[in-house]
């Protein structure tokens, strides 16, 4: 009986460890993606409207090609761990 209470005791605890570190990483890659969007909206307010079409040479993302694909994949990370994509 009491190995078995101490194999739940120290299976909970490590329950309760892998939760705060998955909070601890949730938080840490949060923090990173804000900082990430912050920086892409700064570039995409900083580059002019016309230019938004330019690429380095033919076959080559756009500016806003390129754009377009950071936000998709960012969308796909978040449904692969389960988050909703906003509706608007």
């Amino acid at each position: 009986m009491n190995r078995r209470v101490f194999s739940l005791a120290a299976v909970l605890a490590m329950a309760a460890g892998c939760a705060q570190a998955a909070s601890a990483f949730q938080t840490e890659l949060l923090n990173d993606w804000s900082g990430t969007r912050d920086h892409l909206l700064q570039l995409a307010a900083a580059i002019p409207a016309d230019k938004y079409n330019w690429r380095p040479r033919e076959g080559v993302r756009s500016v806003s090609e390129v754009f377009v694909h950071i936000a998709g994949g960012n969308y796909l990370m978040l449904a692969v761990m389960g988050v909703k994509p906003p509706t608007e």
